[in-house]
């Protein structure tokens, strides 16, 4: 177990950082602005106190863009930079100080990176390509979202008695103009996928898998970081949130394994759809759907299991480097072999 020197908590915001460690038995506490500058004074306490930089522990909650400056700042350093979630640092300590504000959350996080220092992992960064890739998607998300929203009000005003003829014509252009900018996302999408082979490989890898379709690969390969950010299947479903986990307690308190909300449900609806696209007639996983509904399983039970089948066959394919097929499945998953021959 690695022990270090120094731990530093820092609260992110938008626009400042609170700073919190503790030295020489004292608590020390300052805020600095999220730039150059005060990612600068941060750097300098490890020489400033006479301690390396690879006894130095960085901590502060996982704010995506927010900490983008300092994740980037400390990868030229020895600094050791723990990015955590931030329902892990919300339900950490549990008193009655309803008292919020940065240097109450910084010194929150200083007193959890200490005390669990021999869990700290450093922050994965993602490569150029892969946020890049990023970007791409959440425009595309957006801009998707935003046209739906025209759509939706161009339906409201054709229902009018009397259209108003500029109305429809802003309708109208909008449509045209969010039409373009998808058209030339996806365009860009599949530029930089082309360039990159290594993704271009695991794209058409999930592409073979039924119910991963285009979306939901890119999305995947996104949020997996090329399948570098998580080290298994079940890691990655307890991060989208379809792992069912047991509660009970002595003899008296039992229930059934459920999945829990606090995940990424972006990615989790997205496959859902790809799920729902497999079970119906004539698809791989329709007998096993049916059968387990007249077993008396419930609908989003059946799909949950579904959806962990298919992130487990992901994972397995990307890592041998195997494309999907279909008689080798069936022959190999002996518990699913009398179900899936039937579709």
């Amino acid at each position: 177990m690695k022990k270090y020197s120094l731990t530093i908590g820092i609260d992110v915001a938008k626009s400042s950082l609170a700073v919190c460690y503790q030295f020489d038995q004292e608590v020390h506490e300052f805020e600095v602005g999220n730039d150059v500058k005060g990612i600068a004074k941060i750097l300098q306490l490890p020489a400033k106190h006479c301690i390396k930089e690879s006894e130095t522990l960085l901590c502060c909650e996982n704010t995506g863009s927010y900490m983008d400056k300092l994740a980037y700042a400390t990868k030229g350093t020895a600094i050791t930079f723990w990015a955590v979630h931030p329902m892990i640092i919300k339900g950490y300590r549990l008193d009655l100080d309803r008292i919020k504000t940065d240097p109450v959350d910084a010194s929150k996080i200083m007193e959890f990176a200490y005390a669990h220092q021999h869990k700290a992992v450093h922050y994965h960064h993602p490569d150029y390509n892969t946020r890049m890739l990023r970007d791409l998607f959440l425009v595309r998300k957006q801009l998707v979202k935003l046209r739906q929203q025209v759509l939706n009000m161009t339906d409201v005003h054709n229902t009018k008695a009397v259209k108003n003829p500029i109305c429809s014509l802003i309708y109208q252009q909008l449509k045209e103009l969010l039409d373009q900018y998808v058209l030339a996302v996806e365009k860009e999408i599949k530029l930089l996928i082309k360039k990159d082979t290594e993704y271009k490989n695991q794209l058409d890898i999930l592409g073979s898998i039924p119910g991963i379709g285009p979306v939901v690969s890119q999305h995947m390969l996104i949020i997996t970081n090329g399948f570098k950010k998580f080290p298994n299947h079940k890691t990655f479903a307890c991060h989208m949130g379809i792992a069912p986990f047991p509660k009970s307690s002595g003899t008296s308190t039992k229930y059934r394994p459920r999945t829990s909300k606090r995940a990424y449900q972006p990615l989790k609806a997205d496959l859902h759809q790809g799920v729902i696209s497999v079970i119906r007639k004539g698809q791989l996983f329709h007998a096993y759907y049916q059968t387990m509904i007249e077993k008396g399983k419930h609908h989003l039970w059946v799909v949950n299991a579904i959806m962990n089948m298919i992130i487990k066959i992901a994972f397995q394919l990307i890592q041998s480097s195997q494309f999907f097929d279909k008689d080798f499945f069936i022959a190999n998953k002996k518990s699913w072999k009398y179900y899936l021959e039937k579709s």
